[in-house]
């Protein structure tokens, strides 16, 4: 069984040790995994294409791109909302 923060963060296991006589104990063990950067950034709803008038003042909004990462900590950081102006 491989072990993906973004599939499942948390685990619980019971382990039980058990003696010869027969006596034995048990301990739940909470398992909370950290993540790494094993994610690479995804644009989401990227236009295909998209339309501008030549008439257009300048600075007008082109167009607007989101990248989400699922990853957690400092490498979701750079994936941020990118605007384009004319």
């Amino acid at each position: 069984m491989g072990l993906d923060r973004e599939k499942k963060s948390h685990h619980h296991v019971v382990i039980s040790a058990v003696d010869g006589g027969g006596l034995s104990c048990d301990v739940d063990v909470y398992i909370e995994l950290s993540d790494v950067n094993d994610n690479a950034p995804q644009f989401v709803d990227l236009p295909q294409k998209f339309s501008l008038l030549e008439s257009a003042p300048v600075n007008t909004l082109l167009l607007r791109i989101t990248a989400d990462d699922p990853d957690l900590g400092k490498q979701t950081q750079a994936v941020k909302s990118w605007c384009a102006f004319m």
